[in-house]
């Protein structure tokens, strides 16, 4: 008990330390922003969570900064108090598939876009704001299908790569979103031209089926990638598993462990790398088993190609069971954490199934 005291007494004074340095340093990183005129390739502000279970608190001093793709960006979300979904529960009910028409040729309201001084990619000024880069993926690996990933794979050479016999789900997160918690919080205009470079990524004369949570910002971000295709018509439902909160067995027990480690990424990565805080989760291996059940049944068995838009707290334990805890998202090692409409490709051919760590941005890392 003593030991425990003390490690978490030697954690919150690093804390402190750190968030005592990072204030000073954000007086000269202001300055040098101002400077620079937003033309950075690497635009970063710190982060703070909301993508967790209705429990964790929002806010942490500690939270990984954006990447080069986002500036206002956030490493987790948080559930509206009191939604946490038991097993067998979710937030919302699956609706029905709906068809809505998109203007294609309709700008983001308010925003102006240019090219970036420096890489390839163009920089994003909604208002007055600079609000970040969208950089393009400049990683020239090639992909071998065949292969095993436990790192992210550029989603444009995934999609490329599919065969005519494939059927595909990309299960990914949502786009940089506004400050704030809860399901009220929608993307910012950065990360409608994020989930459009997306699209633009996935173009082809096959029709795409989206699915997303009942959280707003999950539909906008499956909106915009289609019109990053080209589509007119967006076809799409609400897939009430996608919610969040999907690993969560206890909240009242997860908001505790939270308290006691500064914030909830420690707390969900520790489980689901380390096994520690179990009582307040599922088993990692049998939820993760039974979303790859659901993924198949409400996507892949009736459609070729789908998009499914979610959350960080979801997509990260599954990515960390699939590649055998070997990707590179352990916030409590690293501070690494999932960049926005980042995640995994489920690629199934008759009975056989592969699952490749995918990004949709120049980066699946926020760090």
């Amino acid at each position: 008990m003593l030991h425990y005291f003390l490690e978490q007494s030697k954690r919150f004074i690093m804390h402190i330390s750190k968030s005592s340095l990072c204030i000073a340093a954000s007086g000269i990183a202001l300055a040098l922003s101002l400077s620079a005129c937003g033309d950075s390739s690497s635009s970063s502000t710190a982060a703070s969570t909301d993508e967790s279970s209705s429990s964790i608190e929002a806010g942490t001093p500690d939270a990984p900064a954006a990447s080069s793709s986002s500036i206002a960006g956030t490493p987790g979300e948080q559930a509206p108090s009191g939604e946490t979904p038991t097993k067998g529960d979710s937030f919302a009910e699956d609706t029905e598939a709906e068809t809505l028409a998109l203007d294609v040729s309709a700008p983001v309201e308010g925003c102006q876009t240019e090219p970036v001084a420096f890489g390839s990619g163009i920089k994003v000024t909604c208002g007055d704001e600079f609000l970040g880069n969208v950089m393009d993926d400049d990683d020239a690996t090639p992909y071998d299908p065949a292969a095993t990933y436990t790192d992210f794979v550029g989603i444009q050479k995934v999609f490329e790569g599919l065969k005519p016999n494939e059927r595909v789900v990309f299960l990914l997160r949502h786009g940089d979103r506004e400050h704030g918690t809860g399901s009220e919080s929608l993307l910012t205009g950065l990360g409608k031209y994020q989930a459009r470079s997306v699209g633009a990524k996935l173009k082809s004369d096959e029709a795409i089926f989206f699915g997303h949570s009942n959280y707003e910002r999950t539909q906008q971000t499956a909106q915009n990638i289609a019109i990053g295709r080209g589509q007119s018509e967006f076809n799409h439902k609400t897939v009430a598993e996608l919610s969040g909160g999907w690993y969560t067995k206890d909240s009242e027990k997860e908001a505790e462990y939270s308290k006691v480690e500064i914030n909830g990424q420690y707390v969900l990565t520790m489980w689901a790398y380390d096994g520690t805080y179990a009582d307040a989760y599922y088993d990692l291996s049998e939820r993760s088993e039974e979303l790859i059940g659901i993924l198949k049944a409400k996507f892949m068995d009736m459609h070729r190609i789908s998009v499914a838009i979610s959350h960080d707290q979801l997509i990260l334990p599954f990515l960390v069971y699939l590649t055998n805890k070997q990707i590179d998202l352990n916030y409590n090692a690293n501070k690494s954490w999932l960049n926005f409409i980042a995640g995994v490709a489920m690629i199934v051919d008759g009975e056989n199934v592969r699952f490749v760590p995918v990004k949709g941005l120049d980066s699946g890392l926020l760090n």
